[in-house]
């Protein structure tokens, strides 16, 4: 009696797993993790397509951007760039160094200017060079 009972009792022990591994069945396990995996690779193919794409984005403004803020392309619209002789830009009217040469940057090359002497400007301020 006393091995029937621990017969039954190693048996009702062995039952609650067997009845968790009858509901898996290891194609079905494979199948359904093969499913995931292929969704998730599909998924991550595709987000890097996405980020590819807007880095490339990215990548064209900023050249787009360089390309405007290029001083040739402003000099090939007409402006000119003036320089004093020690290499120095001239950006206002005050700046310019009064009786000495200017050298001025064209789209097609530079030339040398030679500013008249000090003309008093009624715009002038204290800050103007001597």
């Amino acid at each position: 009696a006393e091995a029937a009972t621990s017969l039954a009792r190693r048996r009702a022990r062995l039952a609650v797993p067997q009845r968790a591994l009858a509901g898996v069945a290891p194609r079905r396990q494979v199948s359904r993790a093969s499913a995931e995996v292929h969704h998730v690779a599909e998924r991550l193919v595709s987000l890097a397509r996405l980020r590819r794409s807007s880095a490339a984005t990215r990548v064209d403004v900023a050249a787009a951007s360089l390309r405007a803020a290029d001083p040739r392309r402003v000099l090939e619209r007409g402006f000119v760039q003036l320089r004093t002789a020690r290499g120095l830009m001239i950006g206002r009217r005050r700046e310019l160094p009064h009786g000495e040469p200017v050298t001025a940057r064209f789209a097609d090359g530079e030339a040398v200017l030679h500013s008249p002497p000090r003309a008093r400007h009624a715009d002038d301020d204290e800050r103007s060079p001597r």
